[in-house]
């Protein structure tokens, strides 16, 4: 889930998601961390095919569940983006905890792909804020989400948490914090 929040003062939207609960597939999402290529289609439904394009790079991969995840939210979030843009709104914040800043990021490079490819206009400027998110994808992610980004993805870590750290990927369980 997630909520729209406006701040009419400063004309700032915010897209909030919320994290995991105690709900079956939610956790679902959380451990279906297969890889899965950071460009391609989704099935929401057997007849509902939906292209999805987190990542320009062709090496890029992102974790299987939060992809689904945030793929189903876009279905909601993009026309509520278009009416935020219609009444001349350009400034978006996406943020979220945990498995909710982990979706922010894809989301987030969803939505900048969108801007490369003229489906969203390239005038407005997402911002994201994220505490104790997961790893969304691999290095190939990584490195053009923070190209893409340009410094405006900001990520609040604790070093006690581990939560941060996962999925493993190359790491070996010594890398973990203790």
């Amino acid at each position: 889930q997630w909520g729209l929040y406006y701040n009419e003062e400063k004309q700032v939207a915010e897209m909030v998601i919320r994290g995991s609960v105690n709900r079956g597939i939610s956790w679902l999402a959380n451990y279906y961390a297969a890889m899965l290529p950071a460009n391609g289609t989704i099935y929401l439904t057997p007849d509902q095919p939906i292209a999805y394009q987190f990542s320009a790079d062709e090496k890029a991969s992102v974790h299987a569940g939060w992809a689904i995840a945030s793929v189903y939210l876009l279905q909601d979030m993009k026309p509520k983006i278009d009416s935020l843009y219609q009444t001349n709104h350009k400034e978006i914040i996406i943020s979220g905890h945990s498995q909710g800043g982990v979706i922010a990021y894809l989301i987030t490079a969803q939505l900048k792909q969108w801007q490369k490819q003229n489906i969203l206009p390239n005038d407005i400027r997402f911002k994201t804020y994220t505490l104790a998110a997961p790893k969304p994808g691999n290095l190939y992610f990584a490195y053009q989400y923070e190209k893409e980004m340009n410094q405006w993805s900001y990520s609040v870590v604790n070093t006690q948490d581990w939560v941060p750290e996962v999925p493993p990927t190359t790491q070996r369980f010594q890398d973990f914090t203790p």
